[in-house]
């Protein structure tokens, strides 16, 4: 690594030195030029990122929030619909056993049921 010392470049007096120098100070210009330039845009870049980022984090807390308070909904129907299976299972339990029954009742005519009565 060189160490510059601008007092030194006022006692050169060869010109070609000089030059040599010029040369090397406008390369090293233009190489940190280029730099700051990819450094800029890297910058930019990240930035553009970061808004992103956050960006996608608000929208994923946003779809959290509309599934979280879908669960609790649909907990909640679940819920309901298991009651239900319970009342029918109670009901269909407190029926009567069909296999074990005999005999039934024949049941009535039509006529009968809806016939003028006999007076």
């Amino acid at each position: 690594q060189r160490s510059w010392n601008v007092q030194a470049v006022e006692k050169i007096t060869d010109r070609k030195r000089l030059e040599t120098l010029l040369k090397s100070v406008d390369s090293s210009y233009e190489l940190l030029s280029q730099h700051r330039i990819r450094l800029q845009t890297e910058f930019q870049e990240r930035n553009k990122v970061a808004v992103m980022l956050k960006e996608f984090v608000m929208h994923q807390k946003e779809q959290l929030r509309s599934v979280e308070s879908r669960l609790t909904e649909y907990q909640g129907k679940l819920q309901k619909v298991q009651a239900v299976r319970s009342q029918l299972q109670s009901h269909l339990n407190s029926l009567p056993d069909l296999t074990t029954v005999t005999k039934l009742e024949p049941l009535p005519e039509p006529g009968s049921l809806f016939g003028a009565p006999d007076d």
